[in-house]
């Protein structure tokens, strides 16, 4: 297949060339950069679930023996049992999320300060 080369870049008005900048495709270290981040996320939050499926399993468990009577349905137990954990990880996520936003926004104000005092 014989394939056209694209022209070369006109001169502008001013007599430069008009340059375009190829972004470079990212390299392995990248991709395997992005898919540890994902492994270290996915782990932090299969934790994240265990824990916190523990907690509610305690909670509900002290809950339903000193309860009201429709806090024993089974229904009910597998909805709490199943949602609980999920709203508390993704509760957990936001929080860090916020924290962490908030911590990088203090750093980089510090980092835009400069000294203006004149002594």
């Amino acid at each position: 297949m014989n394939r056209r080369r694209p022209p070369a870049n006109p001169v502008s008005d001013n007599g430069l060339a008009d340059h375009v900048v190829a972004a470079k495709r990212p390299g392995i270290a990248a991709y395997v950069a992005a898919a540890a981040t994902a492994l270290f996320s996915a782990g932090v939050t299969a934790l994240m679930l265990l824990i916190n499926g523990s907690l509610v399993l305690v909670v509900m468990s002290a809950f339903s023996s000193a309860g009201p009577d429709w806090s024993h349905r089974p229904g009910f137990l597998q909805f709490v049992l199943f949602s609980a954990p999920l709203a508390l990880a993704v509760l957990q996520w936001m929080l860090w999320d916020l924290i962490s936003g908030f911590l990088s926004r203090r750093r980089d104000d510090a980092s835009e300060q400069v000294d203006t005092d004149p002594a």
